[in-house]
């Protein structure tokens, strides 16, 4: 498919920006968040097409994972944190609750004896079998809104979601760099080189000769020549085994391709 680069960088660029945009709107107005939003990955995306921009590109990549990262991993470590800290303070209250009911037992084993010996104990032993009652009520409704913490979890579902912006981001760079080369190069990339009709074999050896004398210069391997032409690598490789390839009747480089690399050589 000739567009096929777009199934990958339609929907995960909107993902991403979907989840930036939340991230900014957080903390600015939201006006100013849809311009911080689009403006950091339309410039992260643009940095990625352009040759020997490789560690600027994943400089703003980082910033733009960054806030969709966080907006969705956010919550889940605070409220992993909140149950903690909850469930801390449920504790200490139930410690208290079992020394009161422990005081006031205390009490009520003493109300029992001494009304054995004499009468009018019985109102004292009501009240504390009632706070005792009231005491135990409070220590069952703790213990029910203790949440289990999960320590290890959300810390977890955290590098899960960090892992897949990452290989998405990872991907839709990819793909719109392969867009990218695909749209510069010549309608006619994909026909075969007629040395007679197209361009002359002579011209051809001229334009091989003075790549290698260029890749020898400039200290450099072909693949890296042709990163920073924005020239596909497979044409480069077809270009410079043209006579090879002639000879055994196989493709060899297009016209297109021949063009653009005799642009860059100019």
């Amino acid at each position: 498919m000739k567009h096929a680069q777009l199934l990958i960088i339609i929907p995960i660029t909107s993902l991403v920006f979907w989840h930036s945009l939340q991230f900014w709107t957080l903390h600015t107005s939201t006006q100013t968040a849809w311009l911080w939003a689009l403006t950091l990955e339309a410039a992260a995306l643009y940095l990625w097409t352009q040759p020997r921009c490789t560690i600027p590109a994943l400089l703003l990549s980082a910033l733009v994972i960054a806030g969709p990262l966080h907006h969705t991993a956010s919550p889940i470590l605070n409220s992993n944190t909140n149950n903690e800290f909850n469930n801390n303070i449920n504790t200490q209250l139930i410690q208290s609750l079992e020394q009161e009911t422990a005081a006031y037992t205390e009490s009520l084993s003493s109300a029992n004896t001494a009304n054995t010996e004499r009468l009018g104990w019985q109102k004292n032993i009501e009240t504390n079998n009632q706070r005792i009652s009231e005491l135990q009520q409070q220590k069952r409704e703790l213990i029910t809104n203790t949440v289990e913490t999960k320590t290890t979890e959300p810390y977890l579902i955290a590098l899960i979601q960090a892992l897949a912006f990452l290989g998405l981001w990872a991907t839709n760079a990819h793909a719109l760099k392969r867009y990218t080369q695909q749209w510069k190069r010549f309608p006619s990339e994909h026909t075969t080189v007629s040395t007679t009709t197209e361009t002359p074999n002579n011209h051809i050896n001229e334009l091989i000769k003075k790549l290698d004398t260029a890749l020898e210069n400039e200290k450099i391997n072909q693949r890296e020549w042709a990163d920073k032409h924005n020239i596909n690598k497979r044409d480069v490789s077809l270009f410079r085994k043209h006579n090879e390839l002639k000879k055994q009747q196989k493709r060899t480089a297009s016209a297109g391709s021949i063009k653009q690399i005799e642009a860059a050589l100019s």
